[in-house]
């Protein structure tokens, strides 16, 4: 038994939380979730939080958020709020530069080496938000409480690995996501080792790992609540409200094509943090024994405004979860500062929030200029119509919407949303139920998924590289039924035109009707025809949709269900759906979405039509030469049974002595006469023998279909159209296989 354990982390920019779960990787089927509540450092209660702060004490050990509210007069160095986007400290970079920093630090990040050379990696603010990430980490992964309980639960379940996935904004780019592994690769994290097991660090998508909790969530409640049901052409919306970024994510729950990823990097709550805190050092500055303490504090502690932040923060915390309308009351140390309700409310209605942003969060203010003049409330408002706009343009609706993250208790939250997407249904706008824990949960989930995901494309690549031909392979026969009719007639029609044209004596001889017919049989006149032979199309789409594209269906179908991934029918499965009954002689159909389909109809028929040809001109061939001579074999009979009329136009072709011999029944002058005959311009009553009812009794004895369906179904005929067929369809059904595959990572 393999067991791997996967440890997500929610490096949050107010909250952190860890969560991690085990998986046995050698079982595909499903994923065991055995969710582990951690102890975070400075929290007494599993499964909470801690704020993202931290500071020294005066031996300069690390100090958690509950000793830093308790005693910040003992506290040095408070850092709060530290999380940045990199790419905001690296401005103007272009685009080529971006593109050699994100190597650099893909390359660097393997290596454990920061690139001191690299001078946008090693500007002052840079520096600082690589070692306030690594300090913070270090401080929850190191400390040994932690580290015990992490190797107790992989002890009991005899857990032989350890993947670290930690989380970041959405709308971050390539840039952002590899220098911020970088930073991680410099902690505990990425030294390839923890808790006595190799160990590996990757960074994902917070509003991916959110969603994905919230889809196994979903999963497991199916049964029981019919709200987990998208609304038909809805899609789920989920919106992560954290303390620095807001991110959005909508999955439309029938297509993997239908994704909306976006976000916010500027828009969290922090902000009513520091404006809460502002307004409360002006009240306190109104009692000069209260400002004098606070000036005291600060001038012992630098850091103490950190502090308070912190503590306006927890005011704010309590002041909406209890829901009392009470004034906050905010204490530290003998310095005071009291606000009501409506002055929190009215922060959050109506105070601008960009001089917030750009005086006290030092975040750039040309990332700003969408906010400018408006409030949390306004911006947030604003933020949504824009989502809602472009998920309008993609042709999405929210069906239903789920709101998580550290802030979603706040009601303004709710409220705005349910404003915005008045359209949705309050019932179908939820509260996740437990939001610090959600992105948590998600990047945990993130690792097993992706194995999941890893063993199935294996699966996938088995099944389009080896499975395909042989399933290909058995259903030619099928193929070869439905053909051989087709073609058997199409070749009988173009027979039996060309004897009528030398029995009309517009073409003089047997020979040159041979000709004329192998001529239009040819492999360009057969491929001609056939391109324009709409019961042939409809023969060969039949065969793809009906029998082979069933059987790859059927394949995949299985894939699913061994893989546990739900919501897939047989007929969304098979690659040829919607394909019967389109003629691509007849161009494009003027349909949406038709393009593609015709495009693969066209590419399939031709690859069918030209691995078959040389097979049925063969065949053609054979039985084209046949009749010729079965021709001349009965107007050689028929001029034998006619002693003078019928003597006398083979005198001419052969002389006294082949008659004779021919009719005392010498099969070498018979063979002879036809010979003869069948170069000769014969007069039109003799022509006139060979009528349709005799010819098509000799095409019916040459069994054409039987014939073409024999050769096609030789073995080395076989395994020739299998290998190429194969290689023409291996995209369609990689295709089908990524939908399968992204139901896996994301659905």
């Amino acid at each position: 038994m393999s067991v791997k354990t996967f440890i997500g982390y929610d490096l949050g920019d107010g909250e952190s939380i860890t969560d991690f779960v085990n998986m046995n990787t050698d079982n595909a089927d499903r994923i065991s979730i055995n969710w582990q509540d951690m102890t975070m450092p400075g929290i007494n209660t599993p499964g909470r939080a801690v704020p993202t702060v931290f500071g020294y004490d005066d031996s300069n050990s690390i100090i958690f958020a509950q000793t830093i509210a308790k005693t910040p007069q003992k506290v040095h160095d408070v850092h709060i709020n530290f999380k940045r986007r990199p790419s905001d400290l690296m401005p103007d970079v272009i685009a080529f530069r971006r593109d050699e920093l994100v190597a650099i630090a893909d390359n660097a990040a393997k290596t454990r080496i920061w690139p001191t050379t690299v001078p946008e990696l090693n500007s002052h603010e840079m520096l600082a938000f690589r070692d306030a990430v690594v300090t913070f980490t270090n401080a929850v992964f190191e400390n040994s409480q932690y580290l015990e309980r992490v190797q107790s639960v992989m002890n009991q379940a005899h857990s032989t690995e350890i993947n670290f996935y930690v989380g970041h904004p959405t709308i971050w780019d390539d840039l952002d996501a590899a220098v911020y592994k970088l930073i991680l690769s410099q902690s505990i994290l990425g030294k390839g080792r923890y808790a006595d097991r190799p160990s590996m660090i990757g960074v994902a998508q917070e509003s991916r790992a959110a969603y994905l909790f919230a889809k196994s969530r979903a999963e497991e409640n199916r049964g029981n609540h019919d709200n987990y049901f998208l609304p038909k052409d809805t899609c789920a919306l989920l919106i992560d409200v954290g303390s620095s970024t807001i991110d959005v994510t909508a999955v439309k729950a029938d297509s993997a094509d239908s994704v909306h990823h976006s976000g916010n990097n500027y828009l969290g709550v922090r902000c009513i943090d520091f404006m809460m805190r502002n307004l409360g050092i002006s009240k306190i500055k109104r009692n000069s024994g209260d400002y004098e303490r606070l000036l005291e504090l600060q001038r012992n502690n630098p850091g103490f405004l950190n502090s308070l932040v912190l503590a306006f923060r927890e005011a704010k915390e309590n002041f909406f979860t209890a829901g009392s309308g009470q004034d906050t009351v905010i204490s530290v140390k003998g310095v005071y500062a009291e606000l009501s309700p409506d002055e929190i409310n009215r922060i959050i209605d109506t105070q601008e929030i960009v001089p917030v942003l750009v005086d006290d969060l030092k975040l750039p203010r040309e990332k700003l200029t969408g906010l400018v003049g408006k409030s949390w409330r306004q911006g947030f408002r604003q933020f949504l119509r824009d989502e809602k706009a472009a998920l309008a343009a993609k042709k999405l609706k929210a069906g239903r919407i789920i709101i998580t993250g550290g802030a979603s208790w706040m009601p303004v939250v709710r409220e705005v949303v349910a404003e915005v997407f008045n359209d949705t249904g309050s019932n179908n706008i939820m509260l996740d139920m437990d939001p610090s824990r959600t992105i948590s949960k998600g990047l945990a989930l993130i690792g097993p998924y992706s194995v999941k995901s890893e063993m199935f494309r294996e699966d996938a690549r088995k099944l389009c590289e080896e499975r395909l031909p042989v399933i290909i392979e058995r259903n030619i026969p099928s193929l070869a039924e439905r053909i051989s009719t087709v073609i058997r007639d199409i070749a009988e029609d173009v027979v039996m035109s060309r004897v009528r044209e030398w029995r009309s004596g517009r073409i003089l001889t047997i020979n040159g009707m041979k000709a004329k017919i192998e001529s239009d049989l040819s492999e360009k006149g057969m491929k001609s025809i056939l391109d324009n032979s709409p019961k042939y199309q409809e023969a060969v789409n039949g065969w793809m949709s009906d029998v082979l594209g069933a059987d790859i269906a059927g394949e995949l179908q299985a894939l699913c269900n061994r893989y546990s991934v739900k919501g897939f029918t047989l007929g969304q499965l098979n690659i040829f759906s919607g394909i019967k009954g389109i003629n691509v002689a007849i161009g494009t159909p003027d349909m949406p979405g038709m393009d593609a389909l015709f495009t693969i109809l066209g590419m399939i028929v031709g690859v069918v039509t030209a691995i078959m040809l040389p097979t049925i001109i063969g065949v053609l061939i054979g039985i084209i030469a046949s009749i010729s001579t079965t021709i001349a074999a009965i107007l050689v009979n028929i001029l034998l049974a006619i002693p003078f009329w019928g003597w006398g136009i083979l005198l001419v072709v052969g002389g006294i002595a082949l008659i004779n011999a021919a009719i005392d029944g010498a099969e070498a002058a018979k063979k002879q006469l036809m010979d003869y005959l069948s170069g000769c311009d014969l007069p039109q009553w003799v022509r006139k023998k060979m009528t349709d009812e005799k010819m098509r009794a000799e095409l019916t004895k040459s069994n054409i279909a039987a014939e073409i369906k024999r050769s096609l179904n030789a073995d080395a005929n076989k395994r020739k159209m299998a290998a190429d067929m194969s290689v023409s369809l291996r995209r369609q059904v990689e295709s089908k296989a990524r939908e399968i595959q992204y139901a896996i990572e994301s659905r």
